[in-house]
């Protein structure tokens, strides 16, 4: 009898998961999206960023073969880089050094749809000299990333294969931006 009792308490040790399981999953609406853990808006569907070459301030050429193999924060904004823009790009530079030894893992690129004057151009790179920047018009990747969004300020997170997946507002939360892009360092961590 307590053969029989202790195979029953087995059977419903490894079934009761799986009963549980198939309870939540029948219960889920089918409509409801399920909750995720980033900070950053996710874009759906994925952006590929394919195909474009625009000619940087340093005279250097970024195209997409330069955003393979790292992960790329994009700043795009389509008016003059005036106080709340020239925050964001520090704040942007200090995410980036926060990162740490991931450092040279990810990229920053400013873009902007204004004719900047000179002044302002030779005082960013003097500044971010990591910073890749351009404001170069028609730009090819502006152009692109726009169609996700219409807004004036935007940042945008590129994955290592060249696709735009997550966006973030003008004025956002370094520490959350942070948070996603360590994670999203650690997962794809190569061995």
């Amino acid at each position: 009898m307590k053969k029989q009792n202790n195979l029953i308490i087995i059977l419903i040790i490894f079934t009761l998961p799986f009963i549980f399981s198939y309870y939540f999953l029948k219960i889920q609406d089918s409509n409801e999206r399920w909750e995720t853990t980033n900070y950053g808006k996710f874009i759906e569907p994925l952006v590929p960023l394919t195909e474009f070459e625009i000619k940087l301030f340093n005279n250097a050429l970024l195209n997409n073969k330069d955003l393979i193999n790292k992960w790329t924060l994009i700043y795009i904004t389509k008016n003059q880089c005036l106080k709340e823009c020239s925050k964001d790009i520090h704040l942007l530079r200090q995410v980036h050094i926060a990162l740490g030894k991931d450092i040279n893992r990810v990229q920053r690129v400013f873009l902007s749809n204004y004719d900047e004057k000179i002044s302002f151009l030779k005082n960013l790179e003097a500044e971010y000299p990591n910073l890749l920047f351009s404001n170069i018009r028609p730009n090819q990747l502006y152009k692109i990333i726009h169609k996700i969004s219409k807004k004036d300020k935007q940042i945008y997170l590129v994955n290592p294969a060249g696709n735009v997946i997550l966006t973030y507002k003008s004025n956002f939360n370094g520490q959350k931006l942070l948070k996603d892009l360590k994670k999203l360092l650690k997962f794809s961590k190569k061995e």
